[in-house]
């Protein structure tokens, strides 16, 4: 936490605003201040993400750099064929929005993916397929787990997998996702990672440990699920 409160005075230029430099005392202070049940004393009959003052679940909501996006109601206003309601979609970003990742860029409703929509073209020639992976980036943003689901994607070199994989990160962003392979669901000490982290993407698939697969495949259902996991640290 001091390494992170160090980091946004760097970013804010605070000698610059302040003409005083960032000590141990400031950080100190900070820290302090930062025990006030009006900032971070959040009641433990909510669970992040959630509105504060709401006392609600915030759960399909998605933190860009300019807003909050409500990703599952536009998910189901879609599904409905009616136009989502810009109150009811964005939102400013507060402190009543409590929620400890964000992707790293700002929401443009008028953006385009024209190079993107490409690159589907050239490796999936199919068009239901390439529905299906537009979805499947579209759920990442959701997070959510109620639907239950995991993703593998299999065939031949060539065919564009590990370039998704990597726009799959750059969508996320890098810091919001991690890389367990399915090996490793049964080791204690990596659970933790699966419960920090807004997706898990790995370029291979292993089976490993053939004699762990029975622990791997309890935790992977806990997983798609959004049940409690064991961790350790």
């Amino acid at each position: 936490m001091r390494a992170r409160i160090v980091a946004f005075l760097q970013e804010k230029k605070f000698y610059e605003c302040t003409q005083k430099t960032i000590t141990d005392q400031v950080v100190n202070t900070i820290l302090c201040n930062l025990n006030s049940t009006r900032l971070c004393n959040i009641p433990s009959a909510l669970t992040m993400p959630c509105f504060l003052k709401e006392k609600k679940s915030a759960a399909g909501w998605l933190v860009t750099q300019n807003a909050a996006i409500n990703v599952a109601y536009i998910a189901q206003q879609a599904k409905l064929q009616k136009t989502p309601e810009w109150g009811e979609m964005v939102t400013q970003l507060s402190p009543n929005l409590f929620c400890t990742y964000s992707v790293p860029y700002g929401f443009d409703p008028m953006a385009k993916c024209p190079r993107f929509l490409k690159y589907l073209e050239e490796v999936q020639p199919d068009a239901e397929t390439r529905e299906q992976l537009q979805l499947l980036a579209g759920l990442l943003l959701i997070p959510d787990t109620h639907f239950n689901v995991a993703f593998f994607l299999y065939g031949e070199a060539g065919t564009g997998k590990s370039v998704f994989a990597e726009v799959l990160l750059s969508l996320l962003g890098k810091e919001n996702c991690c890389s367990v392979p399915l090996p490793q669901f049964a080791d204690r000490f990596r659970t933790i990672d699966l419960t920090t982290h807004l997706a898990n993407i790995c370029n291979d698939l292993s089976v490993g440990d053939c004699k762990k697969m029975g622990d791997v495949t309890s935790i992977f259902k806990a997983v798609t699920s959004g049940e409690s996991l064991p961790i350790e640290i």
